[in-house]
């Protein structure tokens, strides 16, 4: 299958320092690449992928029953103790909101980041819940490592096992992922970034995606939630598309009169999971960790993209 599509799509990979990429089409490996080939099977940086990943979390949660529906408050299911005021506010937002990040908490991403960090000493949890409110009344989405957070804290309240024990036994375990590493902060699995994973596993979970749910005939994560996870709800930010529970949704003018729309995880410095439905193809990428994340998507669309229309 090396023909000269193939053959400029690698001389692209290396020129933009791309670790692996592989492709996926109608059930079938169509396409591999690795710039040495224990990358393949070396724990990467998947950074925000991690997200998405929380997000297929909670809805086993749902599935299970530990929750009712995502409009519920989350405060109430968290049932957490605060050492500090939180604010009263809180008690308003949804799990909804915080799976489409239109909690409307006061985080700006950058600054806010010194909070995952180790030298950081006061309680995160606090921190977060201690925010002001400020934009959830139109439902606009800003980018927010803090909703992620509170997601992973609520899946840890509601089940009763830490989310990487519950992702082991009602994720991975189903997908065959058996390495992984998933960093804590004070107790709580970092629901936003920070998890290393194989990329023949990122493609599981694309493969999953892609099946509605379904991963070599079992039913890991409803069709229903797959659906809902991937519906746009927001206009989002970074990239000129939208955004559903922490999964970035992008559409595609093919021709004036054809568009295709596709779903994608993405960490920083471009590590992706694209999943396009119509065409049956899920594409991941790995690459070195820069300030260009969507450069990605960008080779996504330009190199592989177009050569299944």
């Amino acid at each position: 299958m090396i023909d000269s599509h193939n053959l400029d799509l690698k001389q692209q990979l290396k020129k933009h320092n791309i670790k692996t990429c592989q492709v996926h089409h109608d059930g079938e490996s169509f396409f591999e690449y690795s710039r040495k080939e224990i990358l393949t099977k070396d724990l990467l940086p998947i950074n925000s992928c991690t997200k998405s990943i929380t997000s297929a979390l909670v809805g086993i949660c749902l599935e299970k029953g530990y929750f009712d529906d995502v409009q519920q408050p989350f405060l109430l299911l968290l049932n957490y103790g605060a050492s500090s005021p939180i604010n009263p506010d809180m008690k308003n937002i949804t799990i909804h909101q915080l799976l489409t990040m239109t909690s409307g908490i006061d985080w700006v991403e950058v600054d806010e980041w010194h909070i995952f960090k180790e030298d950081f000493d006061g309680n995160v949890l606090d921190y977060i819940l201690g925010k002001e409110i400020i934009g959830n009344l139109n439902s606009e989405m800003n980018y927010s490592s803090a909703d992620s957070y509170l997601l992973s804290a609520l899946i840890q309240e509601v089940s009763g096992k830490t989310t990487e024990q519950f992702a082991k036994d009602y994720l991975f375990a189903p997908l065959g992922i058996t390495e992984f590493q998933w960093p804590m902060k004070q107790g709580v699995n970092l629901g936003s970034h920070g998890m290393f994973m194989k990329a023949n596993d990122l493609m599981k979970i694309g493969i999953m995606y892609l099946n509605g749910g379904v991963y070599n005939h079992r039913q890991v994560i409803s069709k229903s939630w797959i659906e809902a996870s991937t519906k746009p709800y927001s206009k989002a930010v970074r990239v000129d598309g939208d955004y559903g529970y922490h999964w970035w949704l992008m559409e595609e003018n093919i021709t004036p009169t054809r568009s295709i729309t596709y779903y994608f995880a993405m960490g920083y410095g471009g590590q992706v999971i694209i999943v396009v439905p119509e065409l049956k193809l899920v594409t991941v990428i790995t690459r070195n960790i820069d300030k260009n994340t969507t450069r990605s998507i960008k080779l996504f669309r330009m190199y592989i993209l177009k050569k299944f229309i």
